[in-house]
């Protein structure tokens, strides 16, 4: 899938989801927190994206909202909103894609640690439950 960014106006972020093969299940992210994001059908595998800025971006400093897949994590996009009087010049705007890039390796990782402390739990139960079939004959 392919995300193009086409417009801001009024407050609202939109763009053009390309190449889906079924319904797309995605999510916005700004610092951690979901923004819900409507989406809508075109022609074959096309859909529109349309975000509402949230207020948290209208905060001073480069601000980012990344567009994920939800059933994968994978980022399709982002955008950049840089805020206030400053100088923004590309180092910022990277340094706002990285933080982005952090906040969902975090959530990678902390889904994976989740998963691997259920199946150690899962391990070990079925370790237990060999000893005691052992031990009981």
């Amino acid at each position: 899938m392919k995300l193009i960014p086409t417009r801001i106006v009024d407050g609202v972020w939109e763009g053009v989801l390309s190449g889906a093969l079924s319904q797309p299940h995605v999510v916005g992210v700004h610092l951690g927190s979901e923004v819900p994001i409507d989406l809508s059908a075109q022609d074959e595998g096309n859909y529109a994206l349309r975000v509402e800025i949230p207020r948290a971006m209208l905060s001073s400093g480069t601000q980012t909202l990344t567009i994920r897949d939800a059933e994968t994590g994978a980022e399709l996009g982002h955008f950049v909103l840089p805020v206030g009087e400053q100088d923004v010049d590309a180092a910022q705007v990277e340094l706002a894609a990285l933080r982005a890039e952090l906040d969902l390796l975090k959530t990678a990782f902390r889904a994976l640690a989740r998963d691997t402390e259920e199946f150690q739990r899962i391990v070990v139960e079925q370790m237990e439950a060999e000893m005691d079939s052992e031990n009981a004959e």
